[in-house]
């Protein structure tokens, strides 16, 4: 997830927060003492602990454990805090000695405990506030992103929902009048018609069963290897017990398509379309690999209209990105993760 705010405004928003408290500690000590003693030396080492102190804390909750639920990490704070606290004590401590600084002794050190353990909260209440703000902007601006993807594809659905009633009926027709010596035409014709019938039941659909998912692109396979014959052969290995699991309709046509035509159908002798989907945890693991000749742009360069959008798909739906992986000897790999949804 990209931060709406850059690191390096991040980094000057932290030392402005501290340089602020600081100054206010060095203030306020200063008019007590008539400003007697160097109180700014005294505050620099203070905020510098302070802020060395915070980022192992900040990278555990905020980095480590960022994916757990705020309740748990919630809960971190009652053994962080103590822990901050006495570090920043005895730290603290220690530079006074050895510098020659003010500090608090005897019934007066227990401000010493109340101020850090203040200032702890305070600043990260402030860090779970902004990542609360953050996490509200992102989900508005994917609420934002669905909708306006819904409103494309409705409008390209009404474009193009006579299209495949028209084409449907046309093979149909066509398939009709073939005699039985062109049987293998006919099947051909029946299977291209599938896919129309296919098109027209899911324009309407959000999602739909894995089954349905594979059983079409098993035949837009089919078609694929009319084709290339030899040159194309196809592999599945599928975990059964998610077939009746929900995933978003046309989310492998556009890549194995992709593998097809930058893959197999460049190398001279073909190759092998392997279609793997497995189960990880919570997650269904998508892998489509081929053994053509790969991307002779290169990984980082892959584009192409199906990639794109079905990137923009994941991305929107789930938060899931697509790798692209090179495949040893040849080829390329795609895998991407969709959460299980029954």
């Amino acid at each position: 997830m990209t931060h709406l705010i850059p690191l390096q405004k991040r980094i000057l928003i932290g030392f402005l927060f501290y340089f602020i408290f600081g100054t206010m500690y060095w203030l306020a000590n200063s008019l007590q003492t008539g400003f007697k003693f160097n109180m700014w030396q005294e505050a620099l080492v203070d905020y510098s602990l302070k802020g060395a102190l915070t980022v192992p804390v900040w990278l555990l909750l905020f980095v480590y454990l960022k994916n757990e639920k705020l309740s748990f990490r919630l809960k971190i704070h009652l053994i962080t805090c103590p822990l901050y606290v006495f570090l920043w004590f005895k730290l603290f401590r220690i530079f006074a000695e050895a510098f020659d600084l003010f500090y608090l002794k005897g019934t007066g050190k227990v401000w010493d405990i109340y101020i850090p353990t203040l200032f702890y909260f305070l600043q990260f209440g402030f860090f779970h506030a902004y990542e609360y703000w953050e996490n509200n902007q992102f989900q508005m601006q994917r609420e934002q992103q669905l909708k306006e993807a819904a409103r494309v594809a409705e409008i390209n659905n009404y474009k193009a929902q006579l299209q495949p009633h028209f084409l449907f009926n046309t093979l149909n027709s066509i398939n009709a009048t073939l005699t039985a010596d062109n049987e293998p035409a006919r099947e051909l014709i029946a299977k291209l018609a599938d896919t129309f019938r296919y098109a027209m039941k899911i324009s309407n659909k959000e999602l739909i069963l894995l089954r349905e998912e594979i059983d079409f692109n098993k035949i837009c396979l089919e078609l694929e290897k009319a084709r290339f014959s030899d040159r194309l052969q196809v592999v599945y290995v599928i975990d059964e017990r998610l077939l009746e699991n929900l995933v978003p309709p046309m989310i492998l046509q556009p890549l194995i398509e992709n593998a097809i035509k930058h893959g197999i159908s460049k190398s001279v002798s073909g190759g092998i379309i392997t279609i793997s989907i497995q189960q990880e945890n919570q997650k269904m693991v998508f892998e489509i690999t081929d053994t053509g000749l790969g991307l002779t742009s290169g990984l980082e360069n892959a584009s192409g209209i199906g990639l794109s959008n079905t990137k923009k798909r994941l991305e929107v739906m789930y938060g899931e990105v697509i790798e692209l992986i090179e495949n040893k000897p040849s080829g390329v790999k795609v895998l991407f993760k969709i959460p299980i949804q029954n």
